[in-house]
């Protein structure tokens, strides 16, 4: 039965992981598009905020759908580590690929 616990508590700690490393995707998904388009500081301060708003909901719903809603230290520190796996790993590279699919879409729709 012990078995059956740890196991529960490693997949929700994978969980956190994940939902750490999509908050992390989704904002290198701003990062591009402030790269390709030049914003004004209000502008990226409105992004932000409805960035976090919107993560802070999709980490609440992670762990009241699969944590009865009790907010467990483990599972924000394996959001934190999601999201230090995709900077250090994934990040970089897809930042300069996607600034130049994205920028030369923007340059090619520009040119039209």
């Amino acid at each position: 039965m012990i078995s059956l616990q740890i196991a529960g508590q490693a997949r929700l700690f994978l969980y956190g992981m994940t939902a750490g490393m999509v908050m992390l995707f989704v904002y290198d998904l701003f990062r591009i598009w402030r790269r390709v388009v030049p914003h004004e500081a209000a502008w990226i301060a409105v992004e932000d905020t409805f960035y976090w708003c919107g993560s802070a909901v999709g980490l609440f719903l992670l762990f009241y759908q699969q944590n009865d809603g009790k907010i467990r230290l483990f599972l924000l520190i394996a959001a934190f580590a999601g999201m230090c796996l995709y900077h250090r790993g994934i990040s970089p590279g897809f930042l300069k690929a996607g600034t130049f699919v994205m920028g030369g879409a923007v340059r090619g729709i520009c040119f039209l």
